[in-house]
């Protein structure tokens, strides 16, 4: 397994992460992420992604096969999310 910087093209598969860390409990309802994608708090927590304070890594294996991903965002107090501090 390797561990490196995610880049532009790994977007779609944050997206697709973060879907599964919002619907991670199987007894909650799960919409497709089609459908999804179209919550406004889904949508903003990836747009624009690859700005200033935006870090992410991808998991994948040797062969290329991407795995699972971790990343944070610097919010500001306009835009932000869940867990912010504007302190």
């Amino acid at each position: 397994m390797n561990i490196r910087a995610a880049d532009f093209s790994d977007t779609a598969f944050l997206e697709e992460m973060l879907f599964e860390a919002f619907f991670w409990d199987s007894a909650t309802a799960r919409p497709t992420l089609a459908a999804f994608r179209q919550e406004a708090e889904f949508a903003k927590l990836l747009d624009g992604w690859g700005r200033a304070g935006d870090r992410a890594i991808v998991a994948a294996t040797d062969d290329g096969e991407r795995l699972g991903a971790a990343w944070f965002r610097l919010w500001t107090p306009d835009v932000h999310s869940y867990g912010f501090c504007g302190c």
